[in-house]
């Protein structure tokens, strides 16, 4: 750019100069006229002074068309300067826009290769957080597994052991039970035959049925208080002697027993809850009006409770002759209709 315009100056001082040197030489210059008065000139003279003017005239216009041509190269060549520095300039401004686009380029390629880069990098950021996140689920899948299989191994550890204890258990009982049973048939076989070879029938009977009694309640007492055998058939001796509050009172006791343990009613909860109606229903024969309403609603409530837990002994309770004498009471007819 600058010696771009560093020639248009100097072209411009070559004008000046040449205008100058051009207006200098054109100037017009006092020319005296060379001839006489009229009245001293003849003809001829006349004629060559017009003559000698019309070649100044001449002259002059040669001069101004010379300056004329001369003014016209110089334009022409201030034009064609001015041309070229406007191509020169147009030249050096495509340049600079040319290494400008090549910057250009060279920062988007640049800018490409950054791009390319970042998003490499993040592929593989993202790939090394898919291979942790799949190494951990496969870690933990496998501490899981571990897991489950180290409870399941606890769980049939202790499934077993107590079901050895159990049968542990269970053998030990039995072998009580039989061994009860064992010192109850020798009991039984012994008292029997005391009984009737010292008694008769009816007396040894009676005897044997209150010893028997003494045994059951012992029993009892001991380590056999929730025992449904010793319960169950120590209410029926009680019965069997006619004594009824003895033998409610012991079911009642069974009963309650029962509930505390928690555990669930089985046959013979069902069973002690119907032989308790029948021995309250025994003692309704010989009990006044106000101990019959009393018993009334017990046994309305142990029946309904023996219904619920087996509705087949609603018909027990009527074949049962321990009711016979009940059948014609309202509540019972609609407690058990026939």
């Amino acid at each position: 750019m600058a010696w771009n315009k560093l020639l248009v100056v100097l072209l411009l001082l070559v004008m000046i100069g040449a205008l100058t040197v051009v207006i200098l030489g054109s100037w017009p210059r006092s020319v005296t006229p060379n001839f006489t008065p009229a009245t001293g000139l003849s003809a001829a003279d006349a004629e060559q002074s017009l003559k000698e003017k019309l070649d100044n005239y001449s002259k002059r216009s040669d001069e101004l068309q010379k300056i004329t041509s001369l003014l016209l190269g110089l334009s022409t060549i201030y034009a064609i300067v001015l041309g070229i520095s406007a191509y020169t300039s147009v030249q050096i401004n495509l340049d600079q826009a040319k290494k400008s686009v090549d910057r250009a380029d060279r920062s988007a390629d640049k800018l490409e290769t950054m791009t390319a880069a970042f998003q490499d990098l993040k592929n593989d950021q993202i790939k090394t957080l898919q291979d942790l996140k799949s190494v951990e689920l496969k870690s933990l899948q496998e501490l899981k597994e571990s897991e489950t299989k180290a409870l399941q191994e606890l769980k049939d550890s202790e499934a077993k052991a107590l079901q050895d204890l159990k049968d542990i258990e269970i053998k030990k009982l039995q072998t009580e039970i039989d061994s009860f049973q064992a010192r109850m048939t020798y009991a039984t076989r012994i008292a029997i035959a005391t009984m009737v070879s010292n008694f008769t029938l009816e007396e040894g009977i009676k005897r044997l049925q209150e010893e028997s009694i003494s045994a059951l309640l012992e029993l009892r007492n001991g380590n056999y208080s929730a025992d449904p055998f010793v319960n169950l058939r120590l209410a029926r001796l009680y019965r069997a002697l006619h004594q009824y509050e003895p033998a409610e009172d012991v079911l009642s006791t069974y009963i309650a027993r029962k509930r505390r343990s928690g555990e669930p009613a089985d046959v013979a909860t069902v069973t002690a809850y119907f032989n308790r109606a029948c021995y309250r229903s025994l003692q309704w024969r010989t009990a006044n009006e106000v101990e019959r309403a009393v018993l009334a609603a017990r046994i309305t409530q142990d029946l309904k409770r023996c219904f619920r837990l087996d509705p087949d002994t609603k018909k027990d309770a009527l074949r049962d002759k321990d009711f016979d004498h009940l059948h014609n009471q309202s509540w019972f007819q609609e407690l058990v209709p026939g």
